[in-house]
């Protein structure tokens, strides 16, 4: 019994020190200076939105939108299939002739899906040639079941601030995005990538866009790339508050400063002629009215709630 117990305060111990030594990512809060002049049909200006991405000389009478399923790895090799289908299919447009492939505005994707539009995003080109190495032929299953099945890698367990999609991101990011995000996507241009995920506080869809993080009071381009994957294959949202251990108090008081004008354009959204973005409507529906402005700020503190 007493080499059980000690065994047990050991395993307890290295937890504790590996939660202590590893940093959990949040999301970082938006600057004041990034919201955008009263008036303005958006809460921010810039931002990986499609209006801000530059259009890589696609088509101006041409709009190509793809979607990609969720199921996994299959999902993703039939998504490797249609990638190359569109590269190999010429179009004529605007008297040239170009790829289908380089016409894409937008791909929207989920679970599955967004392994490999992730990985198109920033790698381009490189999708055909390293995709398949990177994830299709891996056994990257087998490292995401060591979160569960493995002892050591049970720091979701015991430190309140991790999460087993932490884990994801961090197998994510090792074997194909290598700590890229969203600002390296917004650089590379169209298309503009719609990573889906769940909501399952409010039931709705949770797309990673400077638009849906508006709502949170949160800056997206400094979030990793993997993390958004994370939480699409994870089939919930795996946002965080934008607050860390280390700058709670600077980022609530961050928080105060500019979270007022954000409820205040929302309300000038609702209440204008043109109809509320849906983006909007669907993450507010149902949340208490300062929802959107105490993700920002510590879970006891309301910075906007005056």
């Amino acid at each position: 019994m007493r080499l059980y117990r000690a065994i047990r305060a050991v395993v307890a111990a290295a937890f504790l020190a590996l939660a202590a030594c590893t940093p959990v990512g949040m999301n970082q809060p938006l600057a004041p200076e990034a919201l955008a002049p009263e008036g303005s049909r958006t809460i921010t200006t810039g931002g990986y939105r499609l209006a801000s991405l530059a259009s890589n000389d696609t088509s101006s009478d041409m709009l190509v939108v793809v979607a990609f399923s969720g199921g996994g790895t299959r999902s993703a090799a039939l998504s490797l299939g249609v990638l190359k289908g569109l590269r190999d299919t010429a179009v004529h447009s605007g008297g040239r002739d170009r790829r289908l492939l380089d016409e894409i505005d937008i791909i929207s994707s989920v679970s599955g899906g967004s392994m490999i539009a992730a990985y198109y995003g920033l790698h381009r080109e490189g999708v055909f040639t390293d995709f398949e190495t990177d994830f299709l032929r891996r056994d990257i299953n087998a490292e995401v079941y060591g979160i569960y099945l493995l002892p050591w890698n049970w720091r979701w367990l015991v430190d309140p601030l991790y999460g087993t999609n932490d884990a994801m991101q961090a197998i994510y990011d090792r074997h194909m995005y290598h700590g890229a995000t969203f600002a390296d996507l917004q650089q590379r241009g169209r298309p503009l990538l719609l990573i889906q995920a769940s909501d399952i506080s409010f039931g709705t869809v949770f797309t990673f866009t400077q638009d849906q993080f508006d709502v949170l009071c949160s800056d997206l381009s400094r979030m990793p790339v993997a993390r958004a994957v994370a939480a699409s294959a994870g089939c919930r949202c795996c946002s965080r508050r934008s607050r860390s251990p280390t700058t709670s108090t600077g980022a609530a008081a961050a928080a105060r400063q500019f979270c007022s004008p954000i409820r205040r354009t929302l309300t000038r959204c609702r209440g204008s002629a043109s109809s509320e973005p849906r983006w909007s409507s669907t993450s507010t529906a149902g949340a208490p009215a300062t929802r959107t402005c105490s993700m920002a700020g510590s879970p006891t503190t309301s910075p906007c709630a005056a």
